[in-house]
């Protein structure tokens, strides 16, 4: 049986009179691909940033099963929109060989692009001169420099159109199996959720209206709120 690699305990955080994460509670078990949904402004983002450590809750906890000093080597983040989270200036081997440098580990920019399916000669390539879709690729290899074992995927497809999404998503699948990855996807919606996760934890104004796997999740959903999800979310 896996064990958990990131446990959530009772954690709050609020930005003034808002409460953003609501005394909320789960476990990400190695190996899993979780699911966080919920609509804007459900405090998906806010709660995958504490458990990068990038802010700090006000209360509760979070504990990790590897020491919190290999926190940025072991967790890394893809972000929603590739175009602002990559330097245009850099060209693409300089951005996904800087993280790999920063923890002090071999640059691998050739294995890593072919991990990502893209020519070695990308490398040489700069962000404006690549399509959405391959600027994404290369926000992966540049997530995977690290060598993590947990990935935040924070709305890693909704920039991209649906053929490109599908594409995205089996690579994010493939690279799961292959590397012995966990996954914290982030979505809006549940058909992205059910295409990538085994657990879905669905949020609601900070707080967990479900929790479990996604096929009693998906065929009995118990809350109206999850229901209301399903009928508003695109079929793949």
């Amino acid at each position: 049986m896996n064990e958990p690699l990131i446990e959530i305990k009772d954690v709050t955080k609020s930005f003034g009179p808002v409460t953003a994460v609501d005394g909320v509670s789960f476990s990400i078990m190695e190996g899993d691909s979780l699911g966080l949904v919920g609509e804007s402004g459900s405090g998906k983002t806010t709660l995958s940033r504490l458990i990068l450590k990038l802010i700090e809750p006000d209360g509760g906890r979070i504990s990790y099963s590897f020491e919190e000093k290999e926190l940025r080597s072991k967790c890394q983040i893809v972000f929603q929109d590739p175009q602002t989270s990559l330097n245009p200036r850099i060209r693409v081997g300089e951005a996904i060989a800087e993280p790999a440098r920063i923890h002090s580990r071999p640059p691998r920019v050739k294995e890593l692009l072919e991990m990502v399916k893209l020519p070695a000669e990308y490398a040489k390539r700069y962000p404006h001169e690549l399509s959405g879709g391959e600027r994404q690729r290369i926000g992966i290899a540049r997530a995977l420099a690290s060598n993590p074992s947990f990935l935040v995927l924070d709305e890693p497809v909704s920039s991209l159109d649906v053929t490109i999404q599908v594409e995205i998503l089996n690579l994010l699948k493939e690279l799961r199996q292959t590397l012995d990855l966990t996954y914290l996807f982030i979505a809006h919606d549940l058909s992205t959720i059910a295409y990538m996760c085994d657990i879905i934890t669905v949020l609601r104004a900070g707080r967990i209206e479900e929790y479990g796997p996604k096929e009693l999740i998906l065929r009995r959903p118990k809350s109206a709120y999850t229901q209301l999800l399903l009928d508003s979310s695109p079929k793949f």
